[in-house]
């Protein structure tokens, strides 16, 4: 069975992450506030949702072999 892979952000660092794990083969899903990623890497999961909403992002980083935080905060935050 494939270990699931949650990339939290789709700026530079979480597309770079999640377009080498999914070259690696990994189950990557990826996820953003609007569930959109340009240039998307071909196979991953794309998932909208409120990274400041702590339970959707323990619901989507349930049963997940890692989880990768590659989102930025707004800078005043």
């Amino acid at each position: 069975m494939n270990e699931q892979h949650v990339v939290f952000g789709t700026g530079p660092l979480g597309r770079s992450v999640a377009e080498e794990l999914v070259r690696q083969g990994k189950a990557v899903r990826v996820v953003s506030r609007s569930g959109r990623i340009k240039e998307a890497p071909q196979g991953a999961e794309l998932v909208a949702a409120d990274l400041y909403d702590p339970a959707a992002v323990r619901e989507l980083a349930q049963g997940a072999a890692v989880a990768y935080q590659c989102a930025q905060p707004h800078y005043w935050e």
